[in-house]
């Protein structure tokens, strides 16, 4: 059956074969009995407020475009998120060098090199899931709305 539709056929030439082939006609008539019995299975039923909520809610944030504060917010997570930038690019200098120098007496050069570059795509593919979610989390913060503090005298 496999090398059969592979060549991918005609309709009427796959049809054709079913009939001829005995073993081919019983999987056709198994997977036509099986399609049936699935139409006939009720489809699972999300409840109606559920659905209802979802939808506006994803309509609200697509109609609304960016919330007020969004860019003060998205320039704050940034700023914070920049402050150990240069920290970590001088730890994990540092560390390279000393590990390569370490690494370079038991490991041949290249081995040593491909360390290296393995620990610089881990490094780099960590801040991109940090930097990547800030415009997430600024729109969350400017969405939500502002506490307000109550003062008793």
């Amino acid at each position: 059956m496999d090398a059969f539709l592979s060549r991918n056929p005609a309709e009427a030439e796959d049809d054709a074969h079913a009939r001829a082939c005995a073993a081919c006609g019983a999987l056709c008539r198994d997977l036509r009995t099986l399609g049936e019995g699935l139409q006939r299975l009720p489809a699972p039923e999300l409840r109606a407020g559920r659905a209802l909520t979802l939808g506006r809610r994803a309509g609200d944030d697509l109609r609304g475009g960016l919330p007020p504060g969004y860019r003060r917010a998205l320039a704050r997570l940034i700023g914070w998120a920049a402050l150990p930038l240069p920290a970590l690019v001088l730890w994990y200098s540092e560390l390279y060098r000393v590990g390569g120098t370490w690494l370079g007496e038991w490991l041949p050069p290249l081995l040593v090199s491909a360390i290296g570059v393995t620990y610089a795509l881990a490094t780099a593919s960590w801040l991109a899931l940090i930097y990547g979610s800030l415009p997430i989390v600024a729109h969350r913060v400017a969405a939500r709305p502002a506490r307000r503090l109550e003062i008793r005298r």
